[in-house]
């Protein structure tokens, strides 16, 4: 695996988890009447920028929901190490601003982590470029 297909994959890898981090339940009934859904009074004045918001962010989200396909297909130990390579890059970053150290796992080295994490982007390459998810940087066009 290359240096620019690892940083792919990460960049894929930071989007899902930021997708899958603003995940809520809806709880409860819906906002609107069953008869006025798909109806909205501002889609009127949607400025051609909130169109392209619009679109990009249903991007991200079939993107995301590509790779969470990919990442249900791995082991549990790589499914971990991925969410704990993010989680402690977001806890990390919180830390360093906090000047505290608060996010360790007593059963688990950073080093071993990472192995595993390394290990599982390796698996998911070639998933990922099947998918059509990277773009390969074997092909000249």
């Amino acid at each position: 695996m290359t240096i620019d297909e690892s940083n792919q994959i990460e960049e894929l890898l930071g989007e899902w988890y930021a997708w899958q981090a603003g995940y809520a339940p809806s709880l409860g009934y819906g906002r609107v009447d069953p008869s006025c859904r798909g109806f909205s009074e501002d889609e009127r004045t949607i400025t051609a920028d909130e169109r392209s918001e619009t679109a990009e962010r249903k991007v991200v989200k079939r993107r995301a929901e590509q790779i969470e396909i990919c990442i249900d297909e791995l082991a549990f130990e790589h499914r971990a190490a991925i969410q704990s390579h993010f989680k402690g890059k977001q806890v990390n970053s919180l830390n360093r601003e906090c000047h505290a150290s608060v996010w360790r796992n007593p059963r688990i080295a950073f080093s071993q982590i990472h192995c595993v994490y390394q290990d599982a982007k390796r698996t998911l390459l070639p998933v990922f470029l099947r998918r059509g998810l990277m773009a390969r940087d074997d092909i000249y066009v």
